[in-house]
């Protein structure tokens, strides 16, 4: 026996009966595969048409309580025979050379799982959510084609029209019973599959058709399901969170976020509010004009139900958000001291004492400031972190940090991130005519739990320099902070300059990266792109607010349009009276 095929079925009869015919009519030799059917539970009949059967390929059913569809196929695989296994949906209908073409890909000892394409068939008159399904798989396959590279995490998945070895899904250790008992099991198995070292490989020759056999009604309880698997999903592979839907949670606009909570707070109002906007989807579906209409009412319908789920299983909208809904403005300082006639850039500069008033500002707002590893730790490992996080940054490690800036960010329990020019550090010199901390001053502070990054060994504009010269100043940056005795993990452009080629020099160097671009960061922010706001001399706590809450001050670009404004006014007017 060299492929068996495993079906998970419950009350499916009529659209398993036509599924299997197919696989009885595959252009395999009838010894060299099998199919296995577990009945989960079955109350329609699906036992006895099985049993009716008289198929020339070796049928397995096995009957069951309803214990989900992840047990169902546990018991699948363990009944199987063949070397390798091929999942089957029972409203799949099956192209007579899917199984040779799965066996053909697999070699001995195969450590590797084949995906193969899934066509929708639409019936005549498609139901909103038939036409969902097909557009999602449209796009999803278009996708794959034009580009075939396996991209994680959203083609790791282990589900129907899917073959691996028999062994290798016990190396996995099978489907998740506890977890995902009926829904989001193929992505749990695909993802502990991908990280074990299983090479995936997308087949388009390999195909099956999808049949929708449910209703909307179905389609949207379906969704409201999702949600909640996918809540557990993130749990317990947090790093895949911010490709999931909920990772725009965070940044979604306050109406938004305000409506979704009322709806999702109360699930019998989430209820009823789902089921008025299915019913007027449906009825507007009816009408040709209208469709485009029924079409979004119902894809916010989904995206409720979805919500809806997630905040169910979370047990609370406080928890959801904890999971997704984090915001991370960081803030960006210079120079913290007082200015003298050696200091260059006075606009960098801010006085301690306004730092302070800054400081004391953010602990009484709720703000706690934290570290680029406490911010990664969170977006990678669902590590927790402060309900209201704020990343406190300075570039070029002035001197002036360590004595005027740590002693006022220890008194009001912030933490914070320092950039360092690393061959500046070592050698004791100054920067922009000001001394940097030495290499004794920033390992005591790295002690009472102040971050330190690279920001090069020479402070080079690196968009202008050579692949090669920005390969050594990024990963001399780091050289030289690990032989001072640190751990580094971030890093900050110089002059906040960057394009794709410096970006791919700072990927796999440091796993976190910052730029001068202004905005709040969540959880869809590429890490080696996070972006800062930074904090100007004449910055008053509305500034500073709004820096908060929006990653910039609107106020204070509306200053420096009336500054401009004003000194063209007194060039005009000196020209005037010359004249």
């Amino acid at each position: 026996m060299k492929i068996s095929a495993i079906i998970a079925t419950y009350n499916r009869r009529d659209a398993l009966e036509q599924c299997i015919h197919t696989l009885f009519d595959q252009d395999l030799h009838k010894d060299q595969y099998e199919i296995v059917v577990v009945v989960d539970g079955s109350s329609d009949g699906t036992g006895e048409m099985l049993r009716s059967l008289k198929p020339a390929v070796d049928l397995v059913v096995i009957e069951q309580e309803n214990r989900g569809k992840s047990a169902a196929l546990n018991v699948a695989v363990k009944a199987t025979t063949g070397e390798i296994v091929l999942i089957i949906d029972d409203d799949f209908l099956c192209d007579r050379a899917l199984l040779s073409t799965h066996l053909a890909l697999h070699q001995p000892d195969s450590r590797k799982l084949v995906f193969g394409r899934i066509l929708s068939a639409l019936q005549p008159s498609p139901s909103l959510a038939e036409r969902r399904i097909h557009q999602g798989l449209e796009s999803y396959y278009v996708r794959l084609e034009s580009d075939p590279q396996i991209k994680w995490p959203e083609d790791a998945w282990a589900g129907p029209n899917c073959s691996m070895a028999r062994r290798v899904f016990f190396d996995a250790g099978g489907t998740d019973e506890k977890e995902f008992p009926r829904r989001a099991e193929d992505s749990d198995l695909g993802l502990r599959l991908w990280k074990i070292g299983i090479q995936f490989q997308y087949e388009p020759r390999a195909t099956a058709t999808h049949r929708w056999v449910k209703s909307n009604r179905q389609y949207w309880a379906d969704c409201e399901e999702d949600g909640a698997s996918l809540f557990r999903l993130s749990r317990k592979h947090p790093e895949t969170r911010p490709y999931w839907g909920f990772a725009g949670l965070a940044s979604s606009a306050a109406w938004k976020k305000a409506a979704a909570k009322a709806v999702c707070s109360n699930l019998t109002i989430a209820k009823m509010t789902l089921g008025l906007l299915v019913t007027a989807s449906e009825r507007l579906a009816a009408f040709g004009w209208t469709q485009r209409i029924a079409a979004r009412l119902f894809r916010a319908c989904a995206s409720l139900a979805e919500l809806a789920g997630a905040r169910r299983e979370a047990g609370s909208w406080r928890a959801l958000r904890s999971l997704y809904g984090r915001r991370l403005p960081v803030l960006l300082y210079h120079h913290v001291g007082t200015p003298t006639a050696r200091t260059t850039w006075h606009s960098l500069t801010v006085t301690p004492a306004k730092f302070k008033r800054q400081m004391r500002w953010l602990r009484w707002r709720g703000y706690v400031g934290i570290t680029p590893a406490q911010w990664l730790a969170w977006r990678a490992e669902g590590q927790p972190i402060p309900k209201k996080p704020v990343l406190i940054t300075f570039d070029d490690a002035y001197a002036d940090v360590a004595k005027y800036a740590f002693p006022i960010l220890e008194r009001y329990g912030h933490r914070a991130a320092v950039f360092v020019i690393t061959g500046l550090m070592r050698e004791g010199k100054t920067w922009e005519d000001l001394p940097v901390m030495t290499q004794d001053q920033v390992l005591e502070w790295a002690a009472r739990g102040f971050e330190f990054g690279g920001h090069t060994r020479t402070h080079p504009e690196l968009t202008a320099e050579s692949l090669d010269n920005v390969a050594h100043e990024v990963r001399g940056s780091k050289e030289d902070l690990e032989s001072a005795g640190l751990t580094p993990v971030s890093f900050a452009y110089p002059f906040g300059g960057f394009n794709e080629q410096v970006r791919q020099a700072v990927d796999g160097v440091f796993p976190i990266a910052f730029t001068c671009e202004e905005g709040v960061n969540d959880l869809r922010t590429d890490p080696l792109l996070v972006k800062r706001t930074m904090v100007a001399t004449k910055d008053t706590l509305l500034d500073l607010e709004l820096r908060l809450a929006f990653g910039r001050s609107a106020f204070y670009a509306l200053r420096g349009r009336l500054r401009i404004r004003s000194r063209i006014s007194r060039v005009w007017q000196s020209l005037l009276s010359r004249s």
